[in-house]
């Protein structure tokens, strides 16, 4: 396997401690948590982000390739992801386990996360030389050659960001039934620049679906800055090592969340041809300010009886 071009295996930044071999194919390790950490607590929290848990069930999957994940230009990763539960800042260290997935589910890893003895993030990866394209959309939900969204980025609050190095979204160009946005790569020494190398890293291409999906709830669908949104599942199928020029688009249809619940499909678009490169689907739950403060009392008050 090819090593990271600009960023050696052996100085990348990780998420998580050393693994330990378990036998039969399987592994396990232990996240670090740096609750200064200038990406994944880039604003307070009572919680440990999906992003963090994400980047950890990279690097616990590292220890099975051998090699990062995003050193393995030219193939493509898909995943399906659930988030059954918040993980706690002061709950016990979150243990990550990976091992071969059944040739049922299509072969390749899974790989949990769980916190005191419950399942925080549990994910299916599989790697792939082909893309199972889905079927092209239609003319309604996306327009034929829109043209380039603006390349300068977006606000940080309606993307829940403070820093703006953390910004990483276009502002978006809204039509009929349909929401555009630019991709901006981060600058060369920010954290996720530092885990992909040369090309597109699969976490810098969730992050800016994530701001995609966190801006149309406010900027389409008018829910209040203060919402607090949840990311209960994610599925992609993307690139590995993307070439960051041509420039990238996300387009999605932007139908309102339903009760408070809502389904994000999002195309990645590469240059002026717009060919699609990639896909990328969000289920996200918000809920305002007041009623997510109740459901964090129940949840701590449901662990402490345990």
């Amino acid at each position: 396997m090819t090593s990271l071009q600009t960023v050696p295996s052996a100085i990348r930044p990780r998420t998580v401690l050393p693994s330990r071999e378990l036998g039969g194919g399987r592994s396990c390790c232990l996240l670090e948590v740096d609750q200064a950490h200038p990406f994944f607590f880039d604003h307070p929290l009572d919680h440990l982000p999906a992003m963090l848990l994400l980047a950890a069930q990279l690097d616990a999957l590292e220890g099975e390739l051998g090699d990062p994940v995003d050193s393995l230009t030219g193939r493509r990763l898909r995943a399906e992801i659930g988030f059954a539960k918040m993980a706690e800042l002061d709950g016990e260290p979150i243990l990550l386990d990976c091992e071969p997935a059944p040739a049922a589910l299509g072969g390749g890893w899974e790989v949990t996360g769980t916190q005191q003895g419950s399942a925080v993030a549990d994910g299916l990866f599989q790697l792939t030389e082909q893309w199972r394209r889905p079927r092209p959309p239609s003319p309604v939900s996306r327009p034929a050659r829109y043209g380039q969204a603006p390349s300068e980025p977006v606000q940080q609050r309606p993307v829940h960001r403070v820093d703006r190095e953390n910004v990483m979204l276009g502002t978006p160009v809204i039509g009929d039934g349909w929401m555009r946005a630019a991709a901006v790569a981060p600058h060369a020494g920010h954290y996720l620049r530092q885990r992909a190398g040369d090309g597109w890293g699969i976490e810098e291409l969730v992050e800016i679906a994530r701001q995609f999906v966190t801006a149309a709830w406010h900027l389409v669908h008018h829910w209040p800055v203060g919402t607090q949104l949840i990311l209960q599942q994610l599925s992609f199928e993307l690139p590995i090592g993307l070439d960051r020029e041509p420039p990238l688009q996300l387009h999605g249809p932007s139908s309102p969340p339903r009760v408070g619940r809502g389904t994000f499909d999002i195309e990645l678009l590469s240059g002026e041809s717009e060919e699609p490169v990639g896909r990328l689907t969000l289920v996200v739950c918000g809920v305002s300010g007041a009623a997510y403060q109740r459901l964090r009392e129940r949840t701590r008050a449901a662990g402490r009886t345990r």
